[in-house]
């Protein structure tokens, strides 16, 4: 066997007894061998390595849960554990880490754990003496497992200690190693409300409630609660249970119904559950990237106060001859050791060592010169190894050239820094920086291992939650836009580039009062985002009328939300444009309907008398008299009938108007121009038969119809406007009283502007001039058409 040791391993812990080798006593002192009970006598503590192998499999279960139970408390924190082929450490994974499946090396792992040490000396109760269970105790535990909710108990680091009744509604076990992690087992939509739950009841140690939504199973009520009290051990209780009747989660909106508010609302349910989950998972990785700083941090700290020691140490070491000097540098071992500062350096490498980051420190030869007991998980190294180089030992992981980060640190002083991947599946980041002495002298390189594994994790659940919301914002049919600190728009949704009829370029990165050629640029939305917006936060529904270049006049109900930026990452402003405008315009209307309807009563019957009178100067006879007021009294009624059904099918203009002025046209003094073929929507119709109508029954009362030589021409022309030509329509009175403006806006006058604008999107002007009245109705044919008419030169009245 000694022909595989080196000489220097030999000299170190060997001596030569005649013909053989012996372990010096020294070190054999340190060994103690006794007879251990593993089930009976008590168990040693702040133990290195504890060796069972091959005892295991022979007890049983119970057996084995309580040898690995008493060896977890008898192993110092990072203890090793080695056990035979055919063993393994079964349930009690989470008292123990893998170090090798092969060799059935594992490590402590987790706090201190309470274990019921055997009465020492060993007392054999008689069988009647053992308690029995109360029956009580059997009562409530039957009433637990009967109506308790569905449970789990885990600590502060939402590990399951324990599981009650059944949980496969709401836990699976995830593809992959099995885990006991209840974040990684909760279903979908769960995470959220457990997260929002636990964080409340360690905060306030007091039962927190939580709901969560799940497409399948409904909404889900998440309780937490504290067990033990303040004095406890940090253990909690979490339940799962179907939500109380009366918050069952409404119906699905159908997605074929435009602008079904259920379905609004869904929607932006799912948003903010979206948006809560980015929030909770940006403060972990925030919380993880503080612990990573003050850990680099610390390190630093650590490596100055170090080199601090050595450079006073170095001091008197100047003033010895230069023969002294080469005599120490000549020693074999001299370079693989401290500075002799002995009481400092040793307390910052005590400091050094307690620290969980794997340092690891190498002479100008990449030979090991001190290390952390926390490289153990990265190389198979002892203190013996002090003074070998770095290459003979085997690493426990990948894609990381340490050797040549180390030398390129010492020759070309270049400090390096990448991601490796461990044996057991975490990552660290690998940091190689030239060490210096006092004097400024390299004197090797010092390497970090940082375990970044759950940071990377957690900007993974990042990555995944950015892209969940996302996915949402781009799927939800009402426009969305994303503006920064300083109102820049970084993202749109397809559906505001559809709405708004804009593309990406014009829009990304434009200020948002820019967009449109300053379209944009509304009271009322500086009010709502410079003023509103940044005392509180959200706002709901802030109600914005404005008239767009693309899309014409629009009333839009805005909810905006902003978004509290962290360390460097800034705010942002998620802005949702809801259109109101069909919704505006029907109140508008309604109102107007029951305004005219009240007007248009008192109008009738004084439009019924001057029929009358009118009628009864051009008969000769009672008897002409009555069938001409007959039916002038019926075509008075179809016009308020047609009007009040709501329009026509494919009517031409031409149509409209003789209709709408069939009861007027006494003795011909109504003319009818001719004028282009033009077919209008219902609604169109609608509006200009009743705006006639009310031009008519004026002239009837006061203008040009009220006397025997009045006459009223009306016309309709279509005037150029670029892509989007209006039709412009005139009426004119003559020869009838002198005409004045009122001193107020009469109803009438109202009525008339009011639906030009409001219904037509266009514009009416009433000129009051001498010889009579002038009403022009001018408005776009872009949406007032009929989609399946032409317009043609002219047609007959």
């Amino acid at each position: 066997m000694v022909e595989r040791l080196s000489s220097d391993r030999l000299d170190r812990f060997f001596e030569k007894t005649g013909e053989s080798y012996r372990i010096k006593r020294e070190i054999r002192e340190t060994v103690v061998f006794a007879p251990q009970n593993l089930l009976a006598d008590p168990p040693y503590s702040k133990m290195d390595l504890v060796s069972c192998r091959n005892l295991l499999i022979y007890l049983d279960a119970d057996g084995q849960n309580r040898v690995l139970s008493l060896a977890h408390f008898a192993l110092r924190e990072g203890g090793y554990l080695f056990l035979g082929n055919a063993e393994s450490v079964g349930q009690r994974d989470h008292l123990f880490s893998i170090v090798s499946k092969r060799w059935r090396i594992y490590q402590r792992s987790g706090g201190p754990k309470a274990v019921d040490l055997p009465i020492w000396p060993p007392v054999q109760s008689p069988e009647h003496e053992r308690a029995k269970p109360k029956l009580a105790d059997v009562a409530v535990q039957a009433l637990a497992d009967r109506f308790g909710p569905a449970s789990v108990v885990i600590d502060r680091h939402y590990r399951i200690q324990h599981f009650h009744g059944t949980t496969v509604d709401y836990l699976t076990q995830p593809p992959g190693a099995p885990t006991l992690d209840l974040m990684a087992m909760a279903r979908d939509g769960l995470a959220l409300a457990i997260r929002r739950a636990v964080k409340q009841a360690l905060e306030n140690n007091e039962a927190a409630k939580s709901v969560a939504t799940r497409a399948k199973t409904g909404r889900v009520e998440v309780t937490a609660s504290p067990l033990g009290g303040r004095s406890g051990d940090g253990l909690i209780l979490v339940s799962f249970s179907p939500a109380r009747k009366g918050s069952e989660l409404r119906p699905a909106a159908s997605r074929t119904k435009k602008g079904n508010p259920d379905q609004e609302r869904d929607y932006d349910d799912e948003l903010k559950e979206a948006r809560e989950e980015l929030q909770a998972i940006v403060e972990e990785y925030e919380t993880a990237n503080e612990e990573l700083k003050a850990a680099n941090e610390e390190a630093t700290s650590v490596n100055e106060e170090l080199r601090r020691p050595m450079r006073s140490s170095n001091r008197p070491k100047r003033n010895c001859n230069r023969s002294t000097r080469s005599s120490t540098r000549s020693t074999p071992n001299s370079s693989t050791r401290w500075p002799n500062s002995t009481r400092p350096v040793m307390t910052f490498a005590i400091f050094l060592s307690g620290n969980d980051i794997a340092t690891i420190f190498l002479d100008t030869h990449t030979r090991i010169k001190w290390f952390t007991p926390a490289v153990n998980r990265l190389f198979d190294v002892i203190d013996a190894d002090i003074g070998r180089p770095i290459a003979n030992l085997a690493q426990k992981f990948v894609n990381g050239d340490l050797v040549g980060k180390a030398r390129a640190a010492v020759d070309k002083l270049a400090m390096s820094e990448e991601t490796i991947r461990a044996d057991n599946g975490r990552s660290y980041s690998l940091r190689v920086q030239p060490y210096r002495t006092g004097d400024n002298r390299i004197a090797g390189a010092v390497a970090s291992f940082v375990d970044v594994t759950e940071l990377e994790r957690s900007q993974t659940r990042i990555a995944e939650a950015r892209d969940y919301a996302q996915a949402i914002v781009r799927t939800v049919h009402n426009p969305m836009i994303v503006l920064d600190g300083s109102l820049r728009v970084q993202s749109a949704n397809p559906a505001f580039y559809q709405y708004f009829q804009v593309d990406a370029k014009e829009t990304e990165g434009h200020h948002v009062y820019e967009l449109g050629n300053g379209q944009w640029g509304i009271p009322a939305l500086r009010k709502l985002l410079e003023d509103l917006l940044p005392t509180q936060g959200w706002i709901a529904d802030f109600l914005v009328e404005h008239d767009f270049p693309q899309i014409g006049r629009r009333w839009l109900a805005l909810n905006a939300q902003r978004i509290i930026g962290y360390g460097d990452r800034p705010g942002l402003i998620l802005l949702a444009f809801n259109d109101m405008t069909e919704r505006k315009q029907a109140e508008l209307h309604r109102e107007m309907l029951v305004a005219e309807l009240s007007h248009r009563v008192k109008n009738s019957l004084m439009v019924v008398q001057s029929l009358a009178a009118q009628t009864l100067n051009s008969s000769r006879t009672l008897e002409e008299f009555g069938k001409a007021f007959t039916g002038r009294i019926q075509a008075l009624g179809r016009a308020h009938d047609i009007a009040l059904r709501g329009g026509f099918q494919r009517v031409a203009l031409g149509g409209i108007v003789g209709q709408a002025l069939a009861p007027f046209r006494i003795n011909g003094r109504i003319e009818i121009a001719e004028g282009p073929l033009v077919d209008f929507e219902p609604v169109v119709s609608q509006s200009l038969t009743l705006m006639l109508h009310e031009l008519a029954t004026n002239a009837l009362k006061y203008g040009a119809l009220s006397t025997g030589a009045g006459m009223v021409s009306v016309g309709w022309r279509i005037e150029a406007n670029g892509s989007n030509p209006h039709l412009s329509l005139t009426w004119t009175e003559s020869g009838g009283p002198a005409v004045s403006a009122p001193g107020r806006v009469g109803q009438g006058t109202r009525f008339i502007k009011g639906s030009a604008r409001h219904e037509l999107r266009g514009e009416a002007t009433l000129d009051f001039l001498p010889e009579g009245l002038l009403a022009t109705i001018a408005f776009p044919l872009k949406d007032a058409v009929n989609t399946t008419s032409a317009i043609r030169p002219s047609e007959e009245s």
